[in-house]
C-alpha cells in the first residue's frame, strides 16, 4: 500500500465513499488503503458538545489513529500500512480535526480533504496556524453554506491563509465576487 485514506465515520455522506465502487477501484488501482474509523464520544468533551469527540491531537486522537493504523497493518498482513503516508478527510468537526493533524503531523499527510471545516473553539479553524512543513501538504478546502457550525468564513480564512502562504497567492475578501462568462 501507497497510502492510507482515512476517514471518521460521521454519517452517510462520508461513510458511502467507502462503499462507492469507483472509489474502492480508484484506491485499489492507485495501491491506496482504505479506512474509515469510529469516533468515541467523550462523557464531558472540552466543547460542552455532548456525544462530540476529542478534538485535541495531544490528548489521544493522533496516538489513536496511529494505533489503528499499526492494528490495520498487522490484521491485513500489509506491514508498511503502520508507517504509510494518509489522505485525511473530514467534514465539518472532522474537517477541523484533520487540519489540526496536518498541523500536529505535516510529515505523515500527503494530502487532505477538508469539506466545511468547522467546530467550537479552541478547535476549528478561526485561530489555526501552521508550520512551514504543514504548508507543503496540498489541501482541498470545501465551503459552502449548509454546515452552520464551520458556515463559509471561517474555512475561506483557512484556504487564504493556506493560498497565501504555501502558493504565494493572495485571495479576495469574503464574500467572493462570483464568476460570471
Amino acid at each position: 500500500m501507497r497510502a492510507v485514506w482515512i476517514t471518521y465515520d460521521r454519517g452517510y455522506d462520508i461513510s458511502r465513499y467507502y462503499s462507492d465502487a469507483e472509489v474502492r477501484a480508484f484506491a485499489r488501482k492507485q495501491a491506496i488503503a482504505l479506512m474509515l474509523a469510529h469516533q468515541c464520544p467523550l462523557k464531558l468533551p472540552p466543547t460542552g458538545e455532548q456525544g462530540e469527540m476529542d478534538m485535541d491531537m495531544s490528548r489521544g486522537v493522533a496516538r489513536s489513529i496511529f494505533a489503528a493504523l499499526n492494528d490495520l497493518s498487522r490484521q491485513s498482513d500489509h506491514p508498511e500500512i503502520s508507517g504509510a503516508k494518509l489522505i485525511v478527510m473530514g467534514f465539518s468537526g472532522i474537517g477541523a480535526m484533520f487540519g489540526h493533524f496536518v498541523r500536529y503531523a505535516p510529515e505523515r499527510v500527503l494530502a487532505a480533504i477538508l469539506a466545511n471545516p468547522g467546530q467550537t473553539e479552541p478547535y476549528g479553524m478561526k485561530n489555526m496556524t501552521l508550520e512551514p512543513t504543514a504548508f507543503a501538504v496540498p489541501q482541498f478546502i470545501i465551503t459552502g453554506g449548509i454546515d452552520d457550525r464551520g458556515g463559509t468564513q471561517r474555512p475561506w480564512d483557512y484556504f487564504s491563509l493556506v493560498a497565501r502562504r504555501a502558493m504565494g497567492v493572495s485571495c479576495p475578501k469574503w464574500p467572493a465576487p462570483l464568476l460570471r462568462d
